[in-house]
């Protein structure tokens, strides 16, 4: 293989000449991204507090869509902006890999969330005997070795133009990471609590 074998990336098919418009607002969605996802990992890592079964699975999925984002945003904020198509075979490569590998994390993560919900409602007196740190620590495990195993295969239909079946995947991997730490962060009353108590300290 040569040094400079590698593919280059079209962008929006049929959009070419107009898809730098759309550089503006993957680029607020890679700031609130990062900004959201590092809040929250700095907050639950911080605060005593937060170091529960609920939270460990709300900072993995930060850090997981963290990982997300940084690892397709740069490389499309590139195309969008700069019109850097090229993108080497080695770089492919590990995209190939840990986007499928995040993404799939990702919704690994969320059902364990909707188990970890399901407990503290149905059994709430049994909920820190059963959601003990061990117990959380098979459960990232055998999701982890879930998404080993499985990749995540997405079929679109034909009938709309190309771009539109690109912008909806770049839509379905960008809007989960950007709004998580919302949905998921912030809507917490616990973690509220926090933010608040570190906004009147300032």
């Amino acid at each position: 293989m040569g040094d400079n074998l590698g593919f280059l990336l079209t962008g929006f098919p049929g959009l070419e000449n107009s898809q730098h418009w759309f550089a503006g607002p993957f680029s607020i969605t890679l700031l609130i991204a990062c900004f959201g996802n590092i809040a929250l990992l700095f907050i639950i890592a911080t605060e005593q507090s937060l170091h529960g079964p609920m939270y460990y699975f709300v900072f993995m999925l930060s850090a997981t869509d963290l990982a997300v984002a940084l690892t397709v945003l740069p490389k499309l904020l590139k195309v969008l902006w700069f019109g850097s198509q090229y993108l080497s075979y080695n770089v492919y490569i590990v995209q190939l890999f840990f986007i499928p590998f995040f993404t799939a994390l990702e919704s690994c993560m969320l059902v364990v969330m909707v188990c970890d919900h399901y407990v503290a409602v149905c059994n709430p007196l049994r909920y820190k005997t059963i959601m003990e740190n061990q117990f959380v620590l098979k459960i990232m495990c055998f999701a982890a070795i879930k998404v080993s195993l499985y990749g995540i295969i997405r079929d679109f239909r034909r009938e709309f133009p190309e771009y539109v079946h690109v912008l909806l995947s770049v839509l379905g991997i960008t809007v989960p990471f950007t709004l998580n730490p919302i949905i998921y962060g912030i809507k917490a009353k616990e973690i509220r609590r926090v933010i608040l108590k570190l906004l009147r300290s300032y």
